[in-house]
């Protein structure tokens, strides 16, 4: 008697829990935008989102798919509500300018804690042809720096940021200028379609002034600093760490191509230097490559090969690196040539950056020659669209063919340019 009571017992208890189960799901839908709307890379879309739910919803979810809705293609926006309905009226940005044209899906997601449901809403965006929108320089003061952007003849105040800066480069397809600070530990994206900071992450390090090096390559950026760290940060869906260097060792030059990652690692004293050589997607080590002196600048050729400049006895050497091998053979030997900087116009062309001129090298045929003489600049970039050298040298930034080394243009700044970029659409 007893047991069937309590089998009785636990039947009304089961069944008082198959009782409180929630088994509705959510409701939502899109009141905006329209079906099939077409948009630009790197617009705001207003969206605004109805939503309801028999009991509570606890978040919504928005994000950019693939046509199918398979694929995140940008990541999601998210609130949290705690009602039974809401109203969510927000935007969404369209953050990679290098999307390819054709339709998407945006999706929003309701949940309310046991059950989920999503709605679809078709639009179609739009491709931009490449294009130069100015130049932006940052110019140090004593305790702060100023971000200049110059376009349509002018130049105009963005940004002053609380500290100096050491080096900054313009990702294109999300329009944020990275800062890599010369004092302090703050790394920051400054978003110029949204006007206002993006990015902020604090690098732990021993050292007072860490930053050490700032690469970009297409949609990701990558960051060393002297407490022996490498991460590479696309902004559209966070940071990653990727390398940690030997305790109390410092990481210092920085390469990077689709498969590899160049990072030069060193003692604090520039003693048991080594070049390591990572694969990108995962960080582990494919070789190492020892040193006897500091790199200057380095860049990856291909898959099989890099090249970098390093200094030796008053002389400029231009070396090959092996990357399977791994090996070092010295190339070219420029004497009483000292270098800042080497820029990569192609797996080719490259351009040397020295204390007194411009020098192209082409490393295919091992020939070199001086493009721009009688310069001092403190910085060097190439613009791929207009075939053309820029250098920064004091208050002014010039343009210089990268063939016969004529001079096109000279853009003034307010004061000294202490790093500058250039800023494409896309």
């Amino acid at each position: 008697m007893k047991q069937k009571l309590l089998i009785f017992i636990f039947s009304l208890f089961f069944l008082a829990c198959e009782k409180d189960k929630d088994e509705v799901p959510p409701q939502v839908f899109f009141e905006s935008p329209t079906s099939q709307r077409s948009y630009d890379v790197l617009d705001l879309i207003n969206v605004k989102i109805q939503a309801s739910d028999n009991e509570k919803i606890e978040r919504l979810s928005l994000s950019l798919t693939s046509a199918s809705g398979r694929q995140t293609v940008l990541p999601a926006k998210t609130v949290e509500v705690g009602q039974a309905s809401f109203s969510w009226e927000t935007t969404y940005f369209l953050s990679d300018s290098l999307l390819a044209e054709g339709k998407y899906n945006l999706k929003v997601e309701a949940f309310d804690g046991e059950n989920e449901f999503a709605a679809f809403r078709e639009i179609t965006i739009k491709a931009l042809a490449r294009r130069r929108l100015g130049l932006l320089a940052v110019c140090n003061q004593s305790d702060q720096a100023q971000l200049y952007q110059y376009s349509n003849d002018q130049a105009s105040l963005l940004y002053t940021k609380s500290s100096r800066v050491k080096k900054m480069v313009c990702n294109s397809f999300d329009q944020a200028l990275w800062f890599l600070p010369q004092s302090g530990n703050e790394i920051e994206a400054y978003r110029l379609k949204q006007d206002q900071l993006g990015y902020q992450a604090s690098v732990v390090s021993p050292f007072s002034n860490p930053a050490e090096d700032l690469v970009l390559d297409e949609r990701q950026l990558f960051y060393s600093h002297s407490g022996g760290e490498v991460k590479g940060v696309n902004p559209n869906f966070g940071d990653n760490f990727l390398y940690q260097a030997n305790s109390g060792n410092v990481c210092e030059k920085l390469a990077v191509n689709e498969e590899y990652v160049l990072v030069e690692e060193s003692n604090p004293n520039g003693a048991n230097r080594r070049l390591n050589i990572l694969f990108r997607g995962s960080g582990a080590t494919y070789n190492t490559l020892f040193l006897q002196k500091p790199i200057v600048d380095m860049a990856l050729i291909d898959e099989e090969f890099g090249i970098c400049l390093q200094h030796e006895n008053g002389n400029l050497e231009i070396v090959e690196i092996s990357l399977s091998g791994p090996g070092r053979r010295v190339v070219r030997t420029l004497s009483g040539v000292s270098a800042k900087q080497l820029v990569q116009e192609n797996n080719r062309i490259f351009y040397i950056l020295t204390d007194q001129s411009v020098i192209r090298y082409d490393y295919q045929t091992n020939n070199y020659f001086t493009l721009v003489s009688n310069v001092s600049a403190t910085e060097m970039r190439y613009d791929f669209l207009n075939q053309a050298i820029l250098l920064a040298e004091g208050q002014t930034i010039k343009e210089y063919d990268d063939v016969n080394g004529n001079l096109i243009e000279t853009t003034n700044f307010p004061s000294p340019v202490s790093s500058f970029s250039i800023r494409y659409n896309r």
